[in-house]
């Protein structure tokens, strides 16, 4: 709350209402990255603490990087589009009044987006009786802001806000990410998380470089685009064989909701799991 209220207040002390009213239609937007993670908390806190309660540290392993793999893939095509496009974005959704503010929605996004690559790092140290650390993460992030939001706003306005804010974020999420490692030896950072991802950017990179001339004729391309990039991360995972047991468990529990027979997914995801 500090965090968002005080890049409000001082680019409406420093700027005008103009600035603050762009600047609050690109942190919305941006922040819509973040939804998805903050949903998976509330399922992954109690299956991660039931783990640590048995004192199963592989396992908590295992699950954490398979959740922050398939939040990677379900949230990068989100924000691909905010990041490359976000003129296109906001001219769609808002009109061509509010495009000053897409250098800042594109920063924004940048930083949102961190928390969904280390993964729910916060939610671990909950997990683990380490809450305390969560506040002081919070706390020297929120100092970090107002210094930053007071040193750079009056000169770079709605951009200094957005650098303020992402990098608040990815300092906090950096601390959170290097204490979960310091005590519980957890972090996502494996071959099976790291090819796909890394991969699944370089393609989608070079579809955005290579069709950028016909979004910029056709902004309704953009929902095209969002499928494409889902498309690109799931077959970047089967391409790279980086899927493991625990993700086909995944799919299976969601093929059961739908009606899927489960041995149908495992027989088809079999040739590609990573041991």
């Amino acid at each position: 709350m500090v965090i968002h209220w005080s890049d409000t207040l001082f680019l409406g002390f420093y700027r005008t209402a103009e600035v603050v009213g762009m600047y609050n239609v690109a942190r919305p937007l941006a922040q819509y990255i973040s939804y998805f993670l903050y949903s998976a908390a509330f399922i992954f806190l109690p299956v991660i603490s039931f783990l640590y309660s048995k004192n199963e540290i592989d396992n908590m392993k295992k699950i954490y990087t398979s959740v922050t793999k398939w939040m990677f893939t379900a949230t990068l095509p989100v924000f691909l589009i905010l990041f490359l496009a976000p003129r296109f974005c906001l001219a769609l959704l808002f009109g061509e009044g509010y495009l000053k503010a897409s250098s800042a929605l594109s920063l924004l996004s940048l930083g949102f987006f961190f928390h969904i690559f280390v993964g729910l790092n916060g939610t671990v140290l909950i997990a683990i009786g380490k809450q305390k650390f969560t506040t002081i993460d919070c706390a020297i992030a929120a100092i970090v802001n107002i210094i930053l939001n007071f040193l750079l706003i009056p000169k770079y306005g709605l951009m200094g806000a957005a650098i303020a804010t992402a990098v608040s974020f990815i300092l906090s999420n950096i601390l959170a990410s290097i204490q979960v490692y310091l005590f519980s030896g957890i972090h996502p950072f494996k071959k099976h998380y790291l090819k796909p991802a890394i991969l699944s950017i370089i393609l989608s990179l070079i579809i955005f470089t290579a069709i950028v001339n016909v979004v910029a004729r056709n902004h309704l391309i953009i929902l095209h685009l969002g499928v494409m990039f889902l498309l690109i991360t799931l077959l970047s995972i089967l391409i790279t064989k980086s899927v493991e047991r625990n993700d086909i468990m995944i799919m299976q529990a969601i093929g059961s909701k739908v009606g899927i027979n489960p041995s149908v997914i495992e027989r088809k995801l079999k040739k590609f799991i990573q041991e």
